[in-house]
């Protein structure tokens, strides 16, 4: 069933990625590494989100915070921010040789040291892929500009 559930969810990523073609096979995998890092994050699933993080992981907030691997996957399992929702729109991917930058919209309803927060901010994140598994390398996010 679980299966079922992300083949179903990588295919409504994959629509809502706006390809004018079907996106390549390198692509797909990518949009499913991506999804799997949103879901690992919703769920705080800790042995999740290791799996797909590079080792050398820099994690950037759009406030300058700065996260290596290990304190990456300890906010998010402790609780220091929970994740009530969390969506990727509009994703943006582009690969080079065993590199793939994906830009996307991340808006969430997020409490982060106890404190609830409706968040909607732009990211970049890079993958690198590591063996036939693509890794979260880096990710920065940036406050998006206010639409008038």
């Amino acid at each position: 069933m679980k299966q079922i559930f992300l083949a179903l969810t990588l295919v409504l990523v994959l629509t809502g990625l706006g390809f004018a073609a079907a996106p390549s096979q390198g692509e797909q995998a990518v949009a499913t590494a991506v999804e799997f890092l949103r879901q690992a994050m919703l769920n705080a699933n800790k042995a999740d989100l290791e799996k797909i993080s590079h080792d050398n992981l820099m994690y950037a907030h759009s406030g300058g915070r700065v996260e290596d691997k290990a304190q990456f996957v300890g906010n998010i399992v402790t609780k220091g921010t929970e994740f009530k929702t969390l969506l990727f729109k509009d994703l943006a991917i582009q690969i080079t040789d065993d590199v793939a930058v994906v830009r996307h919209v991340s808006e969430s309803d997020l409490i982060a040291k106890g404190k609830p927060s409706t968040v909607n901010l732009g990211v970049m994140l890079v993958f690198k892929k590591v063996a036939n598994d693509w890794k979260l390398l880096a990710r920065q996010a940036f406050v998006l500009p206010q639409t008038k």
